[in-house]
């Protein structure tokens, strides 16, 4: 098997870095479509978009 195990700090920190990386680039290409607000707690989210956005091409 590859990876490290389920539990190992290394693994959850890695993880964190990565997903806030992801996580800035995803604001970054929605502040295109109109977000206004953008908030994570743990698995949570929430989302503001300004009323005349185009969600529909999101």
């Amino acid at each position: 098997s590859t990876g490290w195990p389920w539990g190992h700090l290394g693994g959850s920190l890695l993880a964190d870095i990565c997903r806030i990386h992801l996580e800035k680039k995803l604001v970054e290409q929605l502040e295109q479509y109109g977000i206004v607000h953008w908030r994570r707690y743990v698995n949570d989210i929430l989302a503001i978009f300004k009323k005349d956005a185009d969600v529909d091409k999101l």
